[in-house]
Protein backbone atom coordinates (compact mmCIF):
# COMPACT_ATOMS: atom_id res chain seq x y z
CA UNK A 1 0.00 0.00 0.00
CA UNK A 2 1.24 3.75 -0.57
CA UNK A 3 1.50 4.31 3.32
CA UNK A 4 4.26 1.36 3.40
CA UNK A 5 5.85 2.83 0.79
CA UNK A 6 5.67 6.01 2.11
CA UNK A 7 6.89 4.96 5.78
CA UNK A 8 9.69 2.88 4.07
CA UNK A 9 11.19 5.91 2.35
CA UNK A 10 10.68 7.87 5.51
CA UNK A 11 12.98 4.82 7.77
CA UNK A 12 15.54 5.13 4.59
CA UNK A 13 15.78 8.45 4.78
CA UNK A 14 16.34 8.58 8.40
CA UNK A 15 19.52 5.75 8.03
CA UNK A 16 20.62 8.12 5.10
CA UNK A 17 20.62 10.77 7.66
CA UNK A 18 22.75 9.25 9.62
CA UNK A 19 25.37 7.89 7.13
CA UNK A 20 24.24 4.45 7.15
CA UNK A 21 23.65 4.31 3.47
CA UNK A 22 23.51 0.76 2.75
CA UNK A 23 21.01 -0.01 4.86
CA UNK A 24 18.93 3.25 3.56
CA UNK A 25 19.77 1.94 -0.25
CA UNK A 26 18.16 -1.51 1.17
CA UNK A 27 15.50 0.02 2.52
CA UNK A 28 14.61 2.64 -0.52
CA UNK A 29 14.83 -0.88 -2.65
CA UNK A 30 12.09 -2.37 -0.44
CA UNK A 31 10.13 0.98 -0.91
CA UNK A 32 10.60 0.71 -4.62
CA UNK A 33 9.08 -2.23 -5.03
CA UNK A 34 5.87 -1.58 -2.70
CA UNK A 35 5.61 1.75 -5.00
CA UNK A 36 5.96 0.10 -7.86
CA UNK A 37 3.57 -2.72 -6.86
CA UNK A 38 0.87 0.04 -5.96
CA UNK A 39 1.63 2.01 -8.97
CA UNK A 40 2.73 4.67 -6.48
CA UNK A 41 4.43 7.50 -9.31
CA UNK A 42 5.33 9.99 -6.26
CA UNK A 43 6.42 6.66 -4.00
CA UNK A 44 8.74 5.32 -6.69
CA UNK A 45 10.09 8.45 -7.35
CA UNK A 46 10.96 9.41 -3.72
CA UNK A 47 12.97 5.89 -3.53
CA UNK A 48 14.48 6.08 -6.77
CA UNK A 49 15.64 9.87 -5.53
CA UNK A 50 16.52 8.24 -2.10
CA UNK A 51 18.71 5.71 -3.87
CA UNK A 52 20.15 8.15 -6.03
CA UNK A 53 21.38 10.28 -2.98
CA UNK A 54 22.64 7.42 -0.98
CA UNK A 55 24.76 6.63 -4.21
CA UNK A 56 26.45 10.09 -4.12
CA UNK A 57 26.93 9.71 -0.77
CA UNK A 58 29.48 6.76 -1.24
CA UNK A 59 31.13 8.66 -4.30
CA UNK A 60 28.91 6.59 -6.99
CA UNK A 61 28.16 9.49 -9.14
CA UNK A 62 26.93 7.20 -12.32
CA UNK A 63 24.81 5.36 -10.23
CA UNK A 64 23.60 8.72 -8.37
CA UNK A 65 22.75 10.00 -12.21
CA UNK A 66 20.83 6.75 -13.28
CA UNK A 67 18.58 6.74 -10.12
CA UNK A 68 17.82 10.37 -10.35
CA UNK A 69 17.29 10.42 -13.64
CA UNK A 70 14.63 7.42 -13.59
CA UNK A 71 13.16 9.64 -10.52
CA UNK A 72 12.70 12.81 -12.34
CA UNK A 73 10.04 11.16 -15.13
CA UNK A 74 8.29 9.98 -12.37
CA UNK A 75 7.99 12.89 -10.10
CA UNK A 76 6.81 14.91 -13.46
CA UNK A 77 3.88 12.25 -14.06
CA UNK A 78 2.62 12.68 -10.39
CA UNK A 79 2.46 16.84 -11.03
CA UNK A 80 4.97 17.07 -7.56
CA UNK A 81 6.67 19.88 -8.08
CA UNK A 82 8.49 20.07 -5.01
CA UNK A 83 9.65 16.49 -5.86
CA UNK A 84 10.93 17.72 -9.05
CA UNK A 85 13.36 20.32 -7.63
CA UNK A 86 14.82 17.94 -5.08
CA UNK A 87 15.28 15.49 -7.60
CA UNK A 88 16.76 18.65 -10.22
CA UNK A 89 18.87 20.04 -7.10
CA UNK A 90 20.18 16.61 -6.07
CA UNK A 91 21.22 15.84 -10.22
CA UNK A 92 23.13 19.18 -9.91
CA UNK A 93 25.15 18.36 -7.04
CA UNK A 94 26.36 15.47 -8.70
CA UNK A 95 27.81 17.44 -11.60
CA UNK A 96 29.02 19.32 -8.90
CA UNK A 97 31.15 17.19 -7.00
CA UNK A 98 32.29 15.54 -10.55
CA UNK A 99 33.40 19.13 -11.11
CA UNK A 100 31.42 19.50 -13.99
CA UNK A 101 30.47 23.15 -13.28
CA UNK A 102 28.88 24.22 -16.80
CA UNK A 103 26.28 21.36 -15.75
CA UNK A 104 26.06 22.21 -12.22
CA UNK A 105 24.82 25.68 -12.89
CA UNK A 106 22.69 24.66 -15.81
CA UNK A 107 20.57 22.32 -13.62
CA UNK A 108 20.51 24.23 -10.50
CA UNK A 109 19.05 27.11 -12.53
CA UNK A 110 16.49 24.18 -13.24
CA UNK A 111 16.34 23.58 -9.58
CA UNK A 112 16.04 27.16 -8.89
CA UNK A 113 12.76 27.75 -11.10
CA UNK A 114 11.19 24.40 -9.82
CA UNK A 115 11.40 25.56 -6.34
CA UNK A 116 10.01 28.99 -7.17
CA UNK A 117 7.22 27.45 -8.80
CA UNK A 118 6.62 25.52 -5.72
CA UNK A 119 6.97 28.22 -3.83
CA UNK A 120 9.29 26.75 -1.50
CA UNK A 121 11.39 29.74 -0.56
CA UNK A 122 14.48 27.79 1.84
CA UNK A 123 14.83 25.00 -1.26
CA UNK A 124 15.11 28.32 -3.38
CA UNK A 125 17.78 30.04 -0.68
CA UNK A 126 19.74 26.43 -0.81
CA UNK A 127 20.03 26.47 -4.27
CA UNK A 128 21.09 30.11 -4.87
CA UNK A 129 23.55 29.32 -2.07
CA UNK A 130 24.44 26.08 -4.08
CA UNK A 131 24.98 28.42 -7.42
CA UNK A 132 27.00 30.62 -5.06
CA UNK A 133 29.53 27.92 -4.02
CA UNK A 134 30.08 26.79 -7.80
CA UNK A 135 31.03 30.19 -8.55
CA UNK A 136 33.47 30.61 -5.71
CA UNK A 137 35.04 27.29 -7.02
CA UNK A 138 35.61 28.88 -10.15
CA UNK A 139 37.07 31.31 -8.64
CA UNK A 140 34.65 34.27 -9.35
CA UNK A 141 33.90 35.77 -6.02
CA UNK A 142 31.65 38.40 -7.01
CA UNK A 143 28.94 36.81 -8.73
CA UNK A 144 29.51 34.10 -5.52
CA UNK A 145 28.68 36.84 -3.03
CA UNK A 146 26.00 38.04 -5.09
CA UNK A 147 24.47 34.61 -4.70
CA UNK A 148 25.17 33.91 -1.15
CA UNK A 149 23.56 37.32 -0.62
CA UNK A 150 20.43 36.43 -2.53
CA UNK A 151 20.55 32.69 -0.57
CA UNK A 152 21.02 35.09 3.33
CA UNK A 153 17.09 35.69 3.52
CA UNK A 154 16.08 32.62 2.55
CA UNK A 155 17.61 30.10 4.84
CA UNK A 156 15.23 31.51 7.83
CA UNK A 157 12.19 31.26 5.59
CA UNK A 158 9.53 28.85 6.83
CA UNK A 159 9.91 25.44 5.87
CA UNK A 160 6.95 24.13 3.76
CA UNK A 161 4.67 21.61 4.81
CA UNK A 162 6.14 18.33 4.91
CA UNK A 163 3.43 15.23 4.17
CA UNK A 164 2.64 12.79 6.96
Amino acid sequence: MVEEAEALNGVANCYRAQGQNQKAIEIYRQALDVATAWGDLRGQAEALNGLGWANSNQDKNDEALEFHSRALPLAVEAADIDLQASIVNRIALVYDATEDREKALKTYNEALDLWRAAGDRRGEGATLGNIGIVYAEQGDKLTALKYLKLALPLATAPAPPRRC
